[in-house]
């Protein structure tokens, strides 16, 4: 049962977007590394430098930058 969970929620879109990848970059060397291979290790560390401070990279056609007039 939990691997037809797995494919379901695999295949689940929101408002019709596609699920992307997810990175992260170490702060520390600028190595980037995915979701899935930080999950495999045993402690969220780079396995370049063995620093623990990530930070998420953003998909560059998400969120776009928008420009707010004040009132």
């Amino acid at each position: 049962m939990s691997d037809a969970k797995e494919e379901f929620e695999s295949e689940t879109t929101y408002y019709n977007i596609p699920k992307r990848k997810v990175y992260y970059m170490c702060l520390n060397c600028g190595y980037i590394v995915s979701k899935e291979e930080l999950e495999s290790m045993p402690s969220m560390m780079c396995p370049v430098c063995a620093s623990r401070i990530f930070i998420k990279i953003r998909s560059p056609g998400i969120a776009k930058p928008r420009r707010v007039y004040a009132i």
